[in-house]
């Protein structure tokens, strides 16, 4: 009999428009071929189920089980965090205000607590592995039988230190936030980091239960390098709604691309991803030179002949 694994995760993985969701997606094709593995996730405008569906048709091996909030016996509670949660965002640090509190109030509600622990009980689930920082206070919520993974794709605290660690009010949040962290992956059975690095740094947060490190699952499937005619076009792949590539490219468009349009006075640079209108527009009144491409489908053929750059400062 196949070992029963759950994938906990608050991200559908598909479309493979983000760095998590292909790392997940590859990992699913893989561990599927051995194990009995169920997805569990929560229906919202991005993880919809028309996505769901072909996620199972890419992989068919897996079961997905949907959560629909709308579902709920209490629809007032779930309405109520949906408030508070953008109140939240409005007061404070905009959209990163997960990155700094985790939102414990943010999906951790009766009815799905209860949703995902009977997709446990009624399938004989013997390993729940959660994926990412804002789903990590679901150690608490699983029974206590089944084994525990986390899988952490970036040291939250760290990045929150280097991003907010000027403002007093993020510093009182970060160090709030580090002692959550740290003491939630204590409670797993196992971390697995995508860093030696990361792993280094947990060990010596005081993180005692075993670590380790495996990259992020990527396609085995790499198309040949050809190398074409030159180009004066550079490529960034990445959407704004992960703070960091925001930052990177407003450092990019500011103080790199201005001097690399002294040398090549035609020299453009492409970005590949979902990014607000008003973010986009900031980036575009530093630079003409730039142009959103949006989500590209085929993303080989999106950066063929392309100088790719990756201006990630956090």
């Amino acid at each position: 009999m196949k070992t029963k694994l759950l994938i906990l995760s608050p991200f559908l993985p598909w479309p493979l428009n983000s760095g998590g969701n292909i790392g997940v997606f590859n990992m699913l094709k893989a561990v599927a071929k051995d194990l009995d593995v169920h997805l569990v996730t929560s229906l919202n405008q991005i993880n919809t189920a028309s996505n769901a569906s072909k996620l199972k048709e890419l992989i068919p091996e897996i079961t997905i089980h949907l959560y629909d909030w709308k579902s709920a016996k209490n629809k007032k509670f779930e309405l109520l965090r949906k408030f508070v949660r953008r109140l939240q965002q409005k007061m404070v640090f905009a959209q990163y205000i997960n990155s700094l509190t985790f939102n414990l109030n943010d999906e951790f509600t009766p009815d799905y607590i209860g949703f995902v622990n009977n997709v446990i009980k009624e399938n004989g689930i013997n390993i729940v592995q959660v994926e990412f920082c804002s789903y990590l206070p679901w150690v608490y919520c699983l029974p206590q039988e089944v084994k525990k993974i986390f899988i952490h794709h970036e040291l939250r605290y760290v990045r929150d230190e280097q991003a907010y660690a000027s403002n007093p009010y993020g510093r009182y949040l970060i160090d709030f936030a580090k002692d959550n962290e740290i003491s939630m992956l204590n409670r797993f059975d196992k971390v697995v980091t995508l860093t030696s690095v990361d792993k280094q740094k947990l060990e010596d947060e005081g993180v005692k239960v075993p670590i380790e490190v495996s990259t992020l699952a990527i396609s085995d499937t790499t198309p040949e390098l050809k190398i074409g005619s030159s180009s004066n076009c550079l490529s960034f792949v990445g959407g704004s709604g992960h703070f960091p590539n925001y930052d990177g490219m407003k450092w990019f468009a500011k103080e790199v691309l201005p001097l690399v349009a002294r040398e090549i006075p035609d020299i453009k640079l492409q970005v590949i991803g979902s990014w607000s209108e008003e973010a986009k527009e900031e980036i575009l009144s530093m630079s003409s030179a730039i142009e959103f491409k949006g989500f590209v489908s085929v993303l080989n053929d999106g950066i063929k002949d392309t100088l790719m750059i990756v201006p990630i400062n956090i």
